[in-house]
C-alpha cells in the first residue's frame, strides 16, 4: 500500500526519516510508502533564505542538491554582493556571508563586488537611493553616499588618507573593508570666488 502525495509547482518535497534527508520530490504527484512513512518538508523555490540549520546540512551531507536547487550566496572576506529579485536590488550582503537561498529561476541573482575598488558601482548606489514603496535597500549602511553641492570639491578619505578629490554630484563608497573612509564636500574649487585649504591666508 501507499500513500499519495502532491507537490505544488514552484515548490519541493525533502524526505527525510530520523532527520536525514535523502530524497527531492519535484512538482507532481508521488506515492510514498504506506509503512515507514517518511516525513515531508515542504519548501517553496522562491527565493526565501534557507534556514541555517538546514543549509549546513545540505552543505555537508547533499551538496548536489545545492547545485540543482540553490543559489548559494558564499562571499570571500573582501567581496559584498548585491541580491536582486525579479531585477529590483533587494539587499547588500557583507563580505563572508555565508547563505543559500531557495532559487526561483532567473527571478534571483547575486552579483559578486570587490570592495577593494573603493567606488561603489552607479547602478547599485542609484538602486540604494532610489525611493521604494516597500522600504530601504537591507544592508544599505555598508555603503557611504556623498554629494557634492554645485560649485564645490569633496575630499575622500579612505582608512584615514586623503585619496582624491570629488567632483560635484553624488558618489558612493564601500564603508566594509574600509572603516576609517569618510567623504565631504565642503570648500569651493579655486577660481569659483571661494577659499579652500592651501590657499593663502591674506584675503
Amino acid at each position: 500500500m501507499t500513500k499519495k502525495i502532491t507537490i505544488r509547482k514552484g515548490q519541493l518535497g525533502l524526505l527525510s526519516r530520523q532527520g536525514d534527508y535523502y530524497q527531492v520530490l519535484e512538482a507532481g504527484e508521488h506515492r510514498l510508502p504506506w509503512f515507514n512513512v517518511p516525513e515531508v518538508l515542504i519548501v517553496n523555490r522562491d527565493g526565501s533564505e534557507v534556514p541555517e540549520a538546514l543549509a549546513e546540512y545540505l552543505r555537508r551531507f547533499q551538496p548536489e542538491w545545492i547545485e540543482r536547487y540553490c543559489l548559494a550566496a558564499d562571499l570571500t572576506d573582501v567581496e559584498a554582493g548585491a541580491l536582486y529579485a525579479n531585477g529590483v536590488l533587494q539587499e547588500i550582503l557583507p563580505p563572508s556571508t555565508r547563505r543559500l537561498y531557495w532559487s526561483a529561476g532567473d527571478e534571483i541573482q547575486l552579483l559578486r563586488i570587490d570592495t577593494r575598488q573603493v567606488a561603489v558601482p552607479a547602478d547599485i548606489m542609484n538602486a540604494v537611493l532610489q525611493p521604494r514603496r516597500h522600504g530601504a535597500v537591507k544592508g544599505r549602511e555598508a555603503i557611504l553616499t556623498v554629494s557634492v553641492p554645485a560649485w564645490h570639491v569633496g575630499v575622500l578619505k579612505i582608512d584615514g588618507e586623503t585619496q582624491s578629490l570629488l567632483q560635484p554630484g553624488l558618489s558612493a563608497y564601500w564603508k566594509v573593508n574600509h572603516p576609517g573612509g569618510s567623504g565631504s564636500g565642503r570648500y569651493p574649487p579655486a577660481g569659483a570666488g571661494g577659499w579652500r585649504p592651501g590657499d593663502s591666508d591674506q584675503r
